[in-house]
């Protein structure tokens, strides 16, 4: 079978809005080049569009036209290798989805665990964030709730009052051992988050809130709109 029959006939059986790799049609080395030509052929019949070099999606087709792929999907492919999530979502987006702000933000903020630059796809600006913190499936949830502890107080149309109680309220509802995967990831990070999520847990015996306080400078004084909090001086909070 020709490259271009064999790239049609996955094409069709691909989701319309997917994304769409050279790795997804498994061509050997040396017909990567025909490969490329018969994407090209695709996007010229409209069957495909291009996202970036070797990277493209299926569009998706309605009354209304032809619809561009959803962010979703934009994401997935830049925070997923190989069916491994190597990445997450971060910043505005992040606190919007916490529930943190009902600001919106054209640009897509990525955490990695490599630096990258500044990009354009599809006309959406992605900013990489570099995390010296190793990515997991298993510690996603804490980086994410740990990077809305660092800014709590630079999170744009929000109280950092009522943002602290909506992220204690998620975290009270964790699982014992989440918490303390919460707690042993925060040691990464500055001070003075782990100084809020001591205020956050202070109450909660189950967990190894000593290890917190040890790791906080006695003589340092975080200021971040928290002291009118009842256990702010205790962590040094004002």
């Amino acid at each position: 079978m020709k490259i271009s029959e064999l790239v049609r006939k996955r094409i069709e059986l691909f989701e319309e809005g997917k994304i769409i790799k050279f790795s997804d049609f498994n061509i050997d080395t040396g017909k990567e080049l025909a490969l490329g030509k018969a994407l090209s052929r695709e996007v010229k019949d409209k069957n495909l569009e291009r996202l970036k070099k070797g990277v493209y999606y299926k569009v998706k087709k309605s009354k209304f036209g032809v619809l561009r792929t959803g962010e979703d999907e934009i994401i997935k492919s830049e925070i997923f290798k190989n069916n491994k999530q190597i990445g997450y979502i971060t910043g505005t987006r992040l606190y919007n989805y916490m529930g943190l702000t009902t600001q919106l933000s054209t640009i897509i903020e990525i955490k990695l665990n490599t630096r990258r630059k500044i990009k354009l796809i599809d006309n959406r600006k992605i900013v990489y964030k570099y995390s010296k913190i190793k990515i997991n499936k298993k510690n996603i949830k804490q980086l994410q709730i740990l990077d809305c502890i660092q800014n709590i107080n630079k999170i744009m149309d929000s109280d950092v009052v009522n943002n602290f109680f909506k992220l204690k309220k998620i975290i009270d509802k964790m699982p014992l051992k989440e918490k303390n995967l919460l707690i042993e990831t925060s040691m990464d990070y500055l001070p003075k988050t782990r100084a809020i999520l001591g205020m956050i847990l202070d109450n909660d015996d189950s967990v190894k809130i000593k290890k917190l306080k040890e790791n906080i400078n006695n003589l340092s004084k975080y200021k971040v709109g928290l002291k009118s909090i009842i256990n702010s001086k205790r962590w040094n909070i004002i």
